[in-house]
């Protein structure tokens, strides 16, 4: 296996969870980042998070415990109401099958599984990726503030407006009203 690092361009929780897998696994990943730092913007609503996909991810990362503990195991009722308050459909789910978590306190905690002595990951901030160029055997990124780095393995996680995909790709997002 090569020594070199795994870089993953975007610290958001793709590319958190990705990182702490690979660190359990003892391959040294490196996080370029374009926001400042942890905590410079809100992170959005909450996620729902099943057991065969959110909750499957945080459990192969070593991260299902902690968020267990933070998770929302409530308000997975569902009642439809008249315009009288009559309840014309009701279902109850006892089961804790989707489990919300708010999209910051889930970034935190994948942040803090990141840090330590021992930890094989490295996060620059302050990192917006401009342009990722193929070359011989791998990848060439440029960020904004000057800074060049070139990747054997490169994972974009960068979402949905990703600098990685229309690089290498030279595709986008399209968007339809259908």
């Amino acid at each position: 296996m090569s020594s070199e690092p795994v870089i993953v361009i975007g610290a958001g929780l793709a590319g958190l969870t990705l990182a702490r897998t690979l660190s359990k696994h003892s391959i040294k990943c490196v996080i370029y980042e374009g926001e400042a730092g942890p905590h410079i913007r809100g992170q959005g609503g909450s996620l729902d998070l099943r057991p065969d996909s959110g909750q499957k991810a945080l459990e192969i990362a070593g991260a299902y415990e902690a968020w267990k503990n933070v998770a929302r195991f409530d308000g997975e009722d569902i009642r439809i109401l008249n315009k009288n308050g009559k309840i014309l459909l009701e279902h109850c789910d006892e089961s804790g099958y989707a489990p919300e978590i708010d999209r910051g306190q889930l970034r935190q905690l994948l942040l803090e599984g990141l840090e330590g002595e021992g930890s094989n990951t490295t996060i620059h901030w302050d990192h917006q990726l401009k342009e990722v160029t193929k070359i011989n055997e791998g990848f060439l990124c440029k960020f904004a503030n000057g800074n060049e780095v070139t990747a054997k393995t490169l994972v974009g996680a960068d979402g949905a407006w990703s600098k990685v995909r229309t690089s290498l790709f030279k595709v986008g997002l399209r968007t339809s009203q259908d």
